[in-house]
């Protein structure tokens, strides 16, 4: 006879909104219009993904993995939207299919993408991307420690500090409260997948492994927002949005750009021979379309802009973009260990500081996460000798977006 399972179900709106967040990247269904890079893992530790390109046409299910954080810092869900991630992908002259990752790190592919610690961050509504080894050290997470499945709950992160994080995000148990069926979903070369473990599977691939378990304090206030490009279960009814068919940017619509990146819009009607941009209703600019069907604008002011092309007598229908002028400075670039390190933040007016991340300037590691909730300085580290830098995190209109990384700081020993 079948046994009865019974699947936990969200204690709090704050939990069931995070479980929807999971499901945005993990139900993404999506379709490349020309070969687009991908990695795929071996499984097999010490032994690298090979790099490989997903077929044009071909549907895919779940965002898309890629390591972009040593190149760009463009993270599909928290530096990039699904609606400019899907305009990129329908543009076949986007940075998606002109600018590959392959050879810049070893889990580098397209230019957006969403990696482990990215995909969690995201579900969790953490401000800015939180990479796995800064999980354990951070306030905002209590550590499990039991190694009981029946003491684990919706939501709970499984984090190897060194390698790899994934989220719980189902748990079906039989009638004594005894744990039969664990789901968990994690961003994995290629795509973010939904994986249905048995108990002694889970223990062997997850606890046996290494894995701890952090559980988010902050669950309960997570917030969710429907997307019309993700219908899910509970959304309220939405418009199916269609990908502007005369003129996209080469980063999406509603994307970010950091000065001095030119935006290169593609117009694919040839009645159409102009392209305009404008800002606050005011003209900046007007371009012939090139015989190859592009435009190029050069901006030199931060700020939002709308563009549209023109031809026959018409105009279509707008898209967007903003170019941002951030920086993270230091006072000096030479410290002695427990010398405070001063910091000038800048950035276009209207955007606001979410936070910054200290890194070793070989890439090895975050030293710390330093931020509050309203985004202001609050915490302090001893950083030991060594060369650093930093990257700090804006919000604007369309997400997310990191400043231009500090120049490398020097600290030597007392």
């Amino acid at each position: 006879m079948q046994q009865t399972v019974y699947p936990d179900t969200p204690t709090s709106e704050g939990m069931k909104n995070a479980l929807l967040r999971a499901q945005q990247l993990a139900k993404l269904r999506w379709t490349p219009v020309k070969p687009l890079p991908a990695i795929v893992s071996t499984g097999i530790p010490d032994v690298s993904p090979y790099h490989i390109f997903l077929p044009a046409y071909k549907p895919q299910v779940g965002a898309n993995y890629a390591a972009v954080g040593f190149t760009n810092e463009k993270y599909v869900g928290t530096n990039v939207s699904i609606e400019t991630f899907m305009t990129a992908l329908a543009n076949p002259n986007s940075v998606l299919y002109t600018r590959t990752q392959h050879g810049k790190s070893k889990l580098a592919s397209a230019y957006y993408g969403t990696v482990c610690s990215e995909f969690a961050s995201f579900v969790l509504g953490l401000p800015f991307h939180i990479d796995c080894p800064q999980f354990p050290n951070m306030k905002e997470f209590q550590h499990i420690d039991s190694g009981v499945l029946e003491d684990l709950q919706l939501c709970d992160l499984l984090n190897e500090a060194k390698t790899h994080t994934a989220v719980v995000t189902g748990i079906d148990r039989d009638s004594s409260g005894k744990v039969v069926r664990i789901t968990v979903t994690e961003s994995t070369p290629p795509r973010v997948q939904v994986t249905e473990f048995l108990p002694e599977e889970f223990i062997h691939w997850w606890f046996d492994r290494g894995y701890q378990v952090l559980r988010y304090k902050k669950l309960h206030t997570v917030p969710y927002t429907p997307n019309p490009w993700v219908p899910l279960v509970g959304d309220p009814e939405l418009p199916a949005p269609v990908p502007n068919p005369v003129i996209l940017p080469d980063f999406g619509d509603k994307a970010n750009y950091r000065l001095p990146e030119c935006v290169t819009f593609s117009v694919f009607d040839a009645s159409y021979t102009e392209v305009a941009v404008t800002q606050n209703g005011k003209t900046v600019v007007s371009m012939p379309v090139s015989s190859e069907g592009t435009a190029v604008f050069q901006p030199d002011t931060p700020g939002c802009y709308e563009a549209f092309a023109i031809g026959d007598g018409q105009k279509s229908k707008i898209v967007e973009f903003c170019v941002t002028e951030a920086a993270v400075t230091t006072d000096r670039t030479q410290y002695t260990q427990g010398e405070a390190v001063h910091l000038t933040f800048t950035c276009a007016l209207g955007d606001t500081l979410v936070g910054f991340m200290v890194k070793t300037a070989d890439h090895a590691k975050y030293l710390g996460v330093l931020r509050s909730d309203d985004g202001i300085l609050a915490d302090t580290v001893t950083l030991p000798a060594g060369d650093y830098y930093i990257i700090a995190h804006y919000r604007n209109r369309y997400g997310v977006y990191s400043a231009t990384p500090s120049p490398v700081f020097h600290i030597t020993g007392e």
